[in-house]
């Protein structure tokens, strides 16, 4: 997943990526989101909500951070 997720980052897409995998360590955790995941969540212990939650969090910083983008752009 992370390699995948490299490779589209790669070719300019940066929608928000919430990585689910079966590993529960940290630094798989870590690397995932040096690769631009939004969010990793762990299959074994993911409920509902937990998605839902995620979900809405990755898509209200994608939403910030392209405000902020547009605002920089204004300024220059």
């Amino acid at each position: 997943g992370i390699e995948a997720l490299r490779k589209v980052r790669e070719r300019g897409c940066h929608i928000p990526t919430i990585l689910l995998t079966g590993l529960d360590r940290a630094e798989v955790d870590e690397e995932a989101l040096r690769a631009g995941a939004s969010d990793y969540l762990v299959k074994t212990a993911l409920s509902g909500p937990e998605l839902l939650r995620a979900m809405r969090y990755a898509i209200e910083r994608y939403r910030a951070k392209r405000e902020i983008q547009r605002s920089e752009q204004f300024l220059q």
